[in-house]
């Protein structure tokens, strides 16, 4: 299976004032991490919200799923047993491990990692979602905005500053969902075929849907496009708009360019499914060394969340 892009906001007006876990603070000022966690596992195939992951983790009682409003993140296996957790790096301190996180991506599995949103003194905090990466950057699904970016976007732009992703990225969460295959290799442009396409999206002979029928794609599927890179981009979410692409069988037709998002780089192979907010500031001078080694700290996975809001 692939994972599937999906975007969520923590201020959605749907669950923004439910409170988080067992404080009073609430998912849309504080729900970063819940709502990050939601849209990761919603990728991995598990119809989630954050209102839906809150409860499920509270339900697990106090001090399993949450302590106060902090997830305990080695309870998301207790509630779904296909995704394992792996590990936590706190790097606030030194360079974050890109290495190991361009390894997950290219095997398919997203990361969650927690970012320095700000410039301001100390830290200001912030959890997203990196499913892939693009040249020195990352894509992300960013739960802050409203309504959510529903496209392509990039990690630097919005959080660097200036700074290099090793920089601002404060520590890194790593889950494992059970059945990702590796990415083929190669180079090329991909979209996935969106949830919204939820039956599946047709592969015709001409851009028109008066066309034969060639394939049925898989919500989450991928398929390379084969025109111009550039046009394409700007087809994509469009209606009334057509992509020339090739499924993984070869097979070359056209799909509409409303139900599909944009990938960037190579992407996982399509199998069949198996069972407080963000500003700037001035950049500082850093006397950070690039070249610093990087200490991994491995957080029990029961307390792993206290500290790290």
């Amino acid at each position: 299976m692939a994972y599937l892009v999906n975007y969520y906001s923590q201020q959605d007006p749907a669950w923004k004032k439910k409170k988080l876990g067992f404080s009073n603070l609430s998912i849309g000022t504080d729900g970063c991490a819940i709502t990050s966690l939601a849209m990761l596992v919603k990728g991995f195939g598990y119809d989630e919200t954050p209102a839906t992951l809150n409860k499920k983790l509270r339900d697990l009682g106090e001090n399993n799923g949450f302590i106060d409003a902090l997830v305990i993140w080695g309870s998301i296996p207790l509630l779904f047993p296909k995704i394992s957790y792996r590990n936590l790096i706190l790097c606030r301190d030194h360079n974050a491990p890109l290495a190991q996180i361009d390894d997950s991506l290219a095997k398919g599995q997203p990361v969650l990692v927690e970012v320095d949103r700000s410039l301001s003194a100390g830290l200001q905090t912030h959890w997203v979602v990196l499913y892939g990466k693009k040249g020195d950057d990352y894509l992300m699904t960013d739960p802050w905005n409203y309504p959510p970016d529903d496209e392509e976007t990039l990690l630097s732009p919005r959080y660097g500053f200036g700074r290099p992703p090793q920089k601002f990225i404060t520590a890194v969460l790593w889950y494992e969902m059970q059945g990702i295959t590796p990415p083929p290799p190669g180079d090329g442009f991909y979209v996935q075929v969106s949830a919204s396409a939820a039956s599946g999206l047709s592969l015709r002979a001409q851009p028109t849907t008066a066309s034969n029928l060639l394939a049925l794609e898989k919500t989450g599927g991928y398929l390379r496009v084969i025109e111009d890179e550039v046009s394409a981009r700007q087809k994509i979410a469009v209606i009334n708009q057509w992509l020339h692409v090739r499924n993984s069988q070869g097979v070359e037709g056209y799909v509409a360019a409303w139900y599909v998002n944009a990938v960037g780089g190579s992407v996982p192979d399509p199998e069949l499914d198996p069972d407080s907010e963000p500003d700037s500031d001035p950049l500082p001078d850093s006397d950070l060394d690039p070249n610093t080694d990087t200490l991994n700290v491995y957080v029990d996975p029961r307390v792993g969340a206290s500290g790290l809001r």
